[in-house]
């Protein structure tokens, strides 16, 4: 039978009037330390699928996880209690009385009583644009069997994305095309065993979620299943039947590779809406349990029906689901039948390994809003944590069930939503929570259906969080539920939602906020996708997920819900930025960080341990990303330094030897608030010294257009190309703009510099106006070394700019070979930072998640292709990219170019290298036509070398 034909609707079971005296917990057979669950039904299917398109037999579930509600009602869960939360230190179980008691005390206390929380507020617009940036907008998916609701969520990594519906699993390249045909029934990816007789046997699913983490570079994957047999598993004891908690986590980047799957069965218990989230060593799954019991209806397969039982929680540390995994240990507590919808929240990125949960409690009426905090570890029995009712606390409002949204036709979409939180998402110290609430928006005079965006600022996990904010997005005349939202790596957050009126029929729109406005201050709406008809079904959904782009710090990607012609729900694949671009502002060379004079670093770089920097940049709103010449001195030993964004990087932006100065230019994202991060990656102990000289850095919405041109060489002192050879000391200028295609207005330039033939070592400085002392450098170099370094210089007065060789005398030859320019204002390519990320490796076949490049060996002489456009992050429309070019593993002494041409023998070079050392060079570079990038290397005696290319942004023509 067909995946197709073994499922049926599903309708999730809303709550009901509370089965007195079940609670489930999460412990099967006490084990010390915690508990050891298998990771899958048979051990054959625990090690990995070969194929997620094609998955193996999943045989007899003998062997999977069994939870006993009934037999495990408080059985105790592990010594380390949840101190602010009431749990039983004998039994582990949670105490349903402790809020009740602890508000009973407030109200006959008035010193104690705490005021009552503030209300949601209105949003009140931003000025920001009103559209969005969409792409690629791939419109019309929608599941492989007709099942509602749609509960969808989506996930994007480095070159892929995974959308999940009940239903249907799609994974999908960056322009929303199938990879491999991928469209999979969501029980053939959780590889769900087929019926084996009887609609007793056979096995139902939905709510399925995904989730990329680009710390760990795996996909998360899960969902709820059950089924209705009895005494399936030996001495089991079910008598309903049995649910179960279905997760996958990818092995690698790759989401077309290896998984491996695990299974949480629960007895005669169904885990209703299944959740998960992370730590940065944890992970965590809740859900909403509930009794099976014999019958059932037309849209209650099988077993459901039965009552609310409470919510579990289990906490897995990451450590023990590595590639392969096939057992873990749990550690587990169950909540009373107070607690509802309690959900862990998803990190973007991972960074924090405080394990946070956010749920309501029904003590009271209406659903207080409740948060929980957990730290330590599973395998050692030794989590613990708290938990505060934020409504009794006074810090925000509870939840509140909004009414049904209406649409054309049908007044209403019938079970459409409720108040339960639809996404979770904590970035950079704050928490945001959405949920549908009612309000009335400015200028109606009817209760709406609203978003609601909680946001809490934490000074750890562990602590009591703040109100930041609590506000309303509604419009005049519109019901908005069932919002997504995401953080951008900049830290913008967005709100994605479904919008109708008895004129509009069920549309995507999205709204988002600045990281530096004030809470209230939303963009005005936007529409991702609009919608055809009124939806002819009856169930709209219960949440929706959106993923952070881990390459694009500007974009966020989402799959918004939406009706089609025939009244059906659909969903549109979607990346949204706020980013329009930014342009270049140039400056004479200006020293940022100097660790050895304690400018913007207090003493040296200590190998293994990364360095926060603050640069002291004005405008740091505006500022996205800064280009410039970094310089590593007193080096003790050899390795690279990694400046990037993001601290959990480990690419490299500059390689030296040990009591070398070497130089590279870099272009650089800058993190928010105009930070960087700097590692040294060298033998422990290791120390050196950082220097960073800014050429210009990147604004949004001002500065130049970069321009990019086939390279060409406009210096060499060798042939009297630009002026003659250079004496130590004396700086020299030379023309550049108004000639070899560059126009006599451009304001700067992007280049390579190399230095040849010089009689002493020294460096050079280039700069927009002579100087014979300059204060920073461009270029450092040996005796009888040829270097060459990237850089972007500002252009002086009559369009020339000027170097200088210092050194104790002599002469040196240099050669300037032009890749682009800057200029004027209003015309150009705009500039769109990237995370660092290693593109291409000779070294290796380097996948990002389905796409391999395919530039592997080493070789020499036969220019190869790497397609760019479209991959890791670069829009398809880019006409240029910046990144980071280094050479190891050469066989002889060479040059390397990288261009967009695809000649053998290049006029101009990228990167000089000498045998047996390690080489990179910052690189602006246009793609060819068609979006490759051309890699020839020229070596002496048929030599050949190994090529590495880290990305770190591409130029692209404005948006209209």
């Amino acid at each position: 039978m067909s995946s197709a034909q073994r499922r049926s609707t599903y309708r999730s079971s809303r709550r009901g009037p509370v089965l007195a005296g079940l609670l489930v917990a999460l412990l099967a057979v006490p084990a010390s330390p915690g508990q050891i669950i298998a990771a899958s039904p048979l051990p054959a299917h625990a090690s990995q699928l070969s194929r997620i398109g094609r998955p193996m037999s999943a045989g007899s579930p003998s062997s999977r996880g069994r939870i006993d509600g009934a037999d495990l009602v408080g059985r105790k869960v592990g010594p380390a209690p949840f101190a602010r939360a009431g749990v039983d230190r004998a039994t582990g179980r949670l105490r349903a009385t402790e809020l009740a008691a602890r508000r009973a005390a407030s109200a006959q206390s008035p010193q104690v009583t705490l005021p009552a929380p503030p209300s949601p507020d209105p949003w009140q617009s931003s000025g920001a644009p009103a559209g969005v940036v969409t792409s690629p907008g791939v419109g019309g998916r929608q599941p492989l069997t007709g099942v509602e609701p749609a509960d969808g969520s989506t996930a994007i990594g480095l070159d892929q994305a995974i959308e999940a519906v009940n239903g249907t699993i799609i994974i999908a390249d960056r322009t929303g095309a199938l990879l491999d045909n991928s469209a999979i029934a969501t029980p053939d990816f959780f590889n769900l065993p087929e019926p084996s007789g009887g609609s007793a046997y056979q096995t139902f699913d939905a709510s399925p979620r995904v989730a990329y983490d680009a710390t760990l570079g795996r996909w998360f994957a899960s969902e709820v299943s059950w089924d209705c047999a009895t005494n399936t598993f030996a001495g089991d004891g079910a008598m309903f039947g049995h649910g179960h908690i279905e997760f996958a986590i990818s092995d690698g980047v790759d989401a077309l590779g290896h998984w491996t799957l695990g299974t949480i069965t629960f007895n005669d218990a169904l885990p209703d809406q299944p959740t998960f989230g992370m730590s940065s060593d944890k992970l965590a799954f809740t859900a909403d349990v509930s009794a099976l019991q014999a019958g059932g209806s037309p849209t209650d397969p099988g077993c459901l029906g039965g009552s609310s039982g409470g919510e579990a929680l289990q906490i897995i540390d990451l450590a023990e689901l590595a590639p392969g995994f096939t057992t873990w240990h749990a550690f587990a507590i169950a909540f009373p039948p107070q607690f509802v919808w309690l959900r862990p929240v998803l990190q973007q990125p991972v960074s924090s390994p405080d394990l946070r949960l956010i749920g309501a409690v029904s003590s009271s009426s209406p659903l207080d809003v409740v948060y929980v905090a957990a730290t330590g570890s599973a395998r050692a029995n030794t989590i613990d944590g708290n938990l505060f009712d934020l409504s009794a606390d006074g810090i925000v409002a509870p939840f509140l069930d909004p009414g049904q949204p209406t649409q054309p036709g049908p007044a209403t979409i019938a079970a459409a939503v409720d108040a339960r939180p639809t996404a979770e998402i904590w970035h950079d110290g704050l928490l945001a929570i959405t949920s549908t609430y009612p309000c009335t928006p400015a200028g109606d005079t009817v209760v709406r259906d609203c978003v609601r965006i909680i946001s809490l600022a934490e000074p750890s996990g562990y602590l009591e969080p703040t109100r930041y904010g609590d506000v309303l997005l509604g419009s005049n005349g519109l019901d908005e539920y069932q919002a997504a939202i995401a953080f951008t790596g900049s830290g913008v957050l967005h709100a994605v939602y479904t919008a109708s009126s008895d004129t509009i029929a069920p549309s995507g729109y999205a709204q988002y906020h600045g990281r530096y406005d004030p809470w209230l201050a939303w963009s005005d709406p936007g529409l991702v996708v609009a919608g055809s008809a009124a939806y002819a079904g009856t169930r709209w959904g219960d949440y929706s997920m959106a993923g952070q782009d881990p390459q694009d710090p500007s974009r966020i990607w989402v799959s918004p819900e939406y009706t089609t012609d025939s009244g059906a729900w659909a969903t549109s694949f979607s990346s949204i930025s706020t980013s329009q671009g930014a342009g270049f502002s140039s400056v004479d060379p200006i020293r940022l960080i100097d660790s050895r004079r304690g400018i913007g670093l207090a003493g040296p770089l200590t190998a293994g341990i990364s360095r926060l920097i603050h640069l002291p940049l004005s405008g740091p709103t505006s500022v996205v990303a800064v280009a410039g010449n970094l310089t590593v001195t007193n080096a003790t030993a050899g390795g690279f330094v990694t400046l990037s964004p993001d601290p959990s990087s480990t690419n490299s932006s500059i390689n030296f030897r040990a009591g070398d100065t070497r130089a590279n230019n870099v272009t650089i994202p800058l993190g928010p608030a105009g930070t960087l991060v700097a590692t040294y990656h060298g033998a422990p102990g290791a120390t050196a010294q950082l220097i960073f000289d800014a050429a210009g850095t990147y604004d949004q919405g001002s500065g130049d257009g970069f321009h990019p041109i086939d390279p060409v060489r406009v210096l060499d002192t060798r042939h009297g190309l630009g002026t003659g050879t250079f004496q130590a000391n004396l700086a020299q200028s030379f023309v550049v703009a108004g000639t070899a295609g560059i126009p006599a207005d451009a304001t700067a330039i992007s280049a390579n510099l190399t230095v040849v033939g010089q009689t002493m070592g020294g460096f050079v400085a280039v700069t927009r106006d002579p100087t014979n002392t300059p204060q920073t450098s461009t270029l450092n170099f040996g005796l009888g070394d040829i270097r060459s370094n990237g850089l972007t210089v500002a252009i002086g007065a009559g369009g020339t700019v000027s170097a200088v060789y210092r050194a104790p005398g002599g002469t040196a030859n240099l050669i300037l070979d032009v890749t682009g320019y800057y200029g004027p204002a209003g015309t150009g390519l705009l500039f769109h930072p990237l995370n660092p990320g290693r593109y291409v490796d000779t070294r290796q076949p380097l996948g990002h998640g389905g796409y391999i490049n395919g530039l592997t060996g080493s070789q020499g002489g036969i220019p190869r292709s790497v397609q760019v456009n479209g991959h890791y992050g670069v829009s398809i429309d880019a006409q240029a990219v910046t990144g980071n070019l280094t050479v190891v593993g050469q066989t002889a002494a060479g040059y390397v170019t990288v261009s967009n041409s695809s000649s053998a023998l290049p006029q101009t070079s990228t990167i000089n290298f000498p045998l047996g050392d390690i080489r990179a060079n910052g690189v602006n570079v246009p793609v060819d036509d068609t979006g490759n990038l051309w890699f020839v290397v020229r070596a002496t005696a048929g030599g050949n070398a190994q090529l590495i290319f880290d990305l770190t942004g591409y130029f692209e023509a404005p948006t209209p």
